[in-house]
């Protein structure tokens, strides 16, 4: 999955504890330059920040790299939060993308991705919006998919392909989340769109409009 325009990107977030666990996050630019940020929710460690992501041509090459984050919380029922965003474009077609994650602990969390609606769609009332993901779990099964538009859950769905169907969406602009939970109930929670500036809040992912009827 990609994403090209500038101040967009990806957001990823892992649960964090007392035990230590190495994080791998492999990431990928074309023709762009990116910024890869970790934090602690609890703030127990400095924030990590690589902010010239990209690659020696910038015109037309290719980077794609790891980052590997070792971390431990100062309490139980932490995230590490992780965001890989776009800041620079060398040409119209730019972008990065997130490639894949992988967590060293006794479980592995599983990994979701948000595969429709893509970012910044737009859809006109009254509708219903068709929300696929890409759910898998490398050490186990993935129990269950939960879906958010904004902090608000949409429901959940327990069995294979984890699609939800939001039945007449509501006006407004919305940042779709889904958070993944496995058989032994560790969860990774996936979120994709823009990041408005001045705010840390991602939005964006999908926006639902009026339709003026009577109209030729």
């Amino acid at each position: 999955m990609y994403i090209t325009s500038v101040s967009n990107g990806f957001s990823l977030a892992a649960t964090a504890s007392t035990n230590q666990r190495t994080l791998k996050v492999f990431v990928g630019e074309f023709a762009a330059q990116a910024k890869f940020e970790a934090v602690l929710s609890d703030g127990s460690a400095a924030p990590y920040a690589v902010t010239n992501f990209n690659s020696p041509n910038p015109l037309g090459g290719i980077s794609n790299g790891v980052y590997t984050l070792t971390y431990a919380a100062d309490g139980p029922d932490e995230l590490i939060l992780i965001e890989f965003t776009m800041t620079h474009i060398y040409r119209f077609d730019a972008n990065v993308g997130l490639l894949a994650a992988a967590l060293t602990t006794d479980n592995n969390p599983p990994f979701v991705s948000i595969t429709s609606p893509t970012n910044s769609s737009f859809f006109v009332r009254p509708t219903n919006i068709t929300i696929t993901t890409s759910a898998s779990d490398s050490d186990g099964s993935v129990r269950s998919v939960e879906f958010f538009a904004d902090a608000i859950s949409l429901g959940q769905i327990t069995n294979a392909p984890f699609t939800f169907v939001w039945s007449n969406a509501p006006l407004g602009v919305y940042a779709l989340t889904a958070v993944a939970t496995d058989d032994k109930n560790a969860n990774l929670r996936f979120a994709r769109g823009e990041r408005r500036r001045g705010s840390d809040r991602w939005s964006s992912q999908c926006e639902c409009r009026g339709h003026a009827t009577g109209l030729e």
